[in-house]
């Protein structure tokens, strides 16, 4: 699990089936986890200001991945005041079958949306100029009734 880099944790999270929030959530949870112990302890606003969710959705998102056993929360206290929890990560979702022979550990597939095809800058057609264009000025034509 230790040589998981933090962007093959980021794709296996993404991998994950999942509503579309939990998925942005896990992801995030991802990005912030420790690599090696695969914890982290964000508040929920600062997820919810990373995801562009609510703190509710986040809330709810959270409760989400903890019921499919993707993630594991442990309260945290200062005294009597509640802190942020603990989110463990769990190993099922880094699991050896999802990991590619490749050097860098997952490979995204053919048909995923990180392989989007490069776009090219000008999509209008490129008109070949008049004779004596180059040197003509242009005309505003004002439309007057």
């Amino acid at each position: 699990m230790s040589n998981l880099s933090g962007y093959d944790m980021i794709v296996a999270a993404s991998r994950h089936e999942a509503e579309p929030s939990a998925k942005a959530v896990l992801c995030w949870l991802a990005y912030l986890a420790d690599r090696k112990t695969r914890t982290c302890y964000p508040a929920q606003d600062l997820l919810a200001k990373l995801t562009g969710r609510s703190v509710r959705r986040v809330g709810s998102a959270l409760k989400m991945l903890e019921d499919d056993k993707v993630i594991t929360r442990q309260e945290r206290r200062i005294g009597n005041r509640r802190t942020t929890d603990l989110i463990t990560l769990s190993k099922n979702l880094f699991q050896p079958d999802k990991v590619s022979a490749s050097k860098s550990g997952f490979e995204p597939d053919k048909s995923a949306s990180l392989n989007r095809t490069q776009c090219p800058g000008n999509y209008k057609e490129q008109r070949p100029l008049s004779a004596g264009a180059e040197t003509a000025p242009r005309k505003n034509k004002i439309m007057r009734p």
